[in-house]
């Protein structure tokens, strides 16, 4: 099931930017972002906490999410769009922030109280690395393996991580 998501969100992620952006702006310059780990951030380690309580959003007697078979699970699927569908962008030359690599995609600072959307100070972060790939046309290609992914979580998705996009002009 997580291998036919996986590919049918490639696919139209592909044509939503090949198909859709792309033509109506061709000169434009695309920059996308890949994922971070969801197994690691706030709501991937702590299911099910009181979400009023202050980051990280875990109480002492809030347990560890507690359920291995779902961490696993968000874990595969996040790094799994990285590998086999956002990364491919990277060969293709359309940079790509890489926020599975980054630190600060895990601190609970930069979240908000539901452990899964970025609060304002994640935001002005995400913005940030934005900003700088923009003003170097560019940056280093997502690093793909990490220590917030695991090498076993990259793989097993068949062809689809050698799907190569049209050029694209800028």
């Amino acid at each position: 099931m997580i291998k036919n998501d996986v590919t049918n969100f490639g696919l139209e992620y592909q044509a939503f930017i090949l198909n859709d952006i792309h033509p109506l702006l061709p000169f434009a310059r695309i920059y996308i972002a890949n994922l971070p780990n969801f197994a690691l951030i706030p709501s991937g380690v702590c299911i099910g906490s009181d979400p009023g309580s202050p980051p990280p959003f875990c109480g002492p007697n809030d347990p560890a999410l507690g359920q291995p078979g779902l961490q696993q699970l968000l874990g595969v699927v996040s790094t799994a769009i990285d590998a086999n569908v956002i990364n491919v962008f990277a060969s293709n030359g359309i940079p790509v922030v890489d926020l599975e690599c980054n630190p600060e995609s895990y601190d609970p600072k930069n979240f908000y109280v539901d452990g899964f959307h970025p609060d304002d100070q994640g935001y002005s972060t995400f913005a940030l690395l934005y900003t700088l790939m923009i003003k170097n046309f560019g940056g280093p290609p997502p690093a793909g393996n990490c220590q917030f992914s695991s090498s076993t979580m990259h793989g097993g998705l068949g062809a689809l991580h050698k799907v190569k996009l049209h050029h694209i002009r800028y």
